[in-house]
């Protein structure tokens, strides 16, 4: 008898590399190279827009790489923002960064995209955070399907 394990229809995993994490006694654009050195066919980037978005597609394809998925813009990180879709006062910010995010996805072919909820604001009740999240996740859904991004 043999283990599941062992089965033909079952099928490995596949793990990225994280190049925010991971290779970094290399500079950014090397880690690519690191990532196909090492054998990974993915890779993912916690907030890549700091990157000319031509240079990381030349990139990618130079090193066979496909980009699996990045994070919505988080705010503003070095204040302490953690993603806004939970924000009901920053509603608006948080539709431009979807924005933003589907712009740098759609010509890299990056078929996912991390929504950051943010850390809940004391100052609002509970019902009302759980409602901007829910309205911003359908927000951005529906654009990100209408790119073919999940």
């Amino acid at each position: 008898m043999t283990h599941d394990l062992f089965r033909p229809e079952l099928t490995m995993p596949k793990f990225n590399a994280n190049l925010t994490m991971m290779f970094n006694e290399f500079d950014f654009m090397e880690r690519f190279k690191q990532a196909h050195l090492h054998g990974f066919k993915g890779v993912e980037i916690l907030f890549p827009y700091a990157y000319p978005q031509d240079e990381v597609g030349d990139t990618l394809s130079k090193n066979n790489l496909e980009l699996v998925l990045f994070n919505m813009p988080p705010g503003d990180f070095e204040a302490g923002d953690r993603g806004l879709a939970c924000l009901p006062d920053r509603i608006s910010e948080f539709k431009d960064n979807v924005h933003i995010a589907i712009n740098y996805a759609a010509p890299l072919n990056c078929k996912r995209l991390h929504c950051m909820a943010g850390l809940t604001p004391a100052q609002h009740s509970n019902e009302i955070i759980e409602e901007t999240f829910i309205q911003n996740v359908r927000f951005a859904a529906d654009l990100c399907r209408d790119h073919n991004i999940e």
